[in-house]
């Protein structure tokens, strides 16, 4: 066929439009998740999954999640240094509760692997709720016993702070991060567990710093003593947030 210049025309044209399209939709999407003041997931629906949440893992050649039952489902290979993650789509999070609903299930004493529920900006800017057995001085230092769990909660810098939580394997735990207005009016970060107060930590800086929310399953080094020798799993139930409005 001999394509004329008003078909090179007509064809840049239409290319234009379904530029102009796609764009409009993408800003759309972005305000829509700016703009979000709260919000509910039960991990019930896969096409309310793709559109909230994005896949945020490394070191994994495969997806490793996947919605089942109701739940979401993480899971990591024995001996790897997988780090499965899942990321909220909106990135502008600041004052507000933030609450995930997960499972602790039975793991291997001292290996590394860490169920974690956390806000992250950068590496200076990170607060985290991290369940794992930890390793065997962390485990001393509280007195756990076989049946438990660690639960690390942690503000990584600015400033530093975290203090550690017994939680017992194969039950179901719900896990609340508070972000209030405090000393001038930066972030006060407060971690709960089912509902009472662990930890408490005024930072030092505010909502010029804004949050992603994640839910993860990986297998890092600093939180026991040796690698996994089993594949490990775990499952989140729900994830809430509400915005403080001003």
């Amino acid at each position: 066929m001999k394509f004329t210049k008003n078909h090179y025309i007509a064809s840049f044209l239409t290319t234009i439009l379904l530029s102009s399209c796609l764009n409009t939709e993408l800003m759309k999407e972005k305000s829509f998740f700016k703009d979000l003041s709260a919000y509910v997931e039960d991990f019930e629906n896969e096409e309310n999954f793709k559109r909230y949440w994005s896949d945020d893992s490394q070191n994994t050649k495969e997806i490793k999640y996947k919605l089942e039952n109701n739940h979401i489902k993480l899971t990591t290979a024995k001996g790897t240094k997988e780090r499965a993650k899942i990321k909220f789509n909106k990135t502008n999070l600041t004052f507000g509760t933030y609450e995930w609903r997960v499972y602790v299930p039975k793991m291997r004493l001292s290996e590394n692997c860490s169920i974690g529920a956390f806000l992250y900006r950068d590496d200076k800017h990170e607060l985290d709720f991290e369940i794992g057995s930890g390793n065997s001085k962390d485990r001393k230092e509280v007195a756990a016993k076989r049946n438990e769990l660690l639960l690390f909660c942690t503000s990584q810098q600015s400033p530093y702070g975290s203090t550690i939580a017994k939680i017992k394997e194969e039950n179901w735990c719900n896990l609340k991060l508070e972000l209030s207005a405090g000393l001038k009016n930066n972030y006060l970060a407060k971690w709960y567990l089912n509902g009472d107060k662990v930890f408490e930590l005024q930072l030092d800086y505010g909502r010029r710093f804004k949050f992603e929310a994640l839910c993860s399953l990986e297998n890092i080094h600093f939180i026991g003593d040796k690698p996994t020798s089993v594949e490990n799993y775990t499952y989140f139930d729900s994830f809430k947030y509400k915005a403080f409005l001003k």
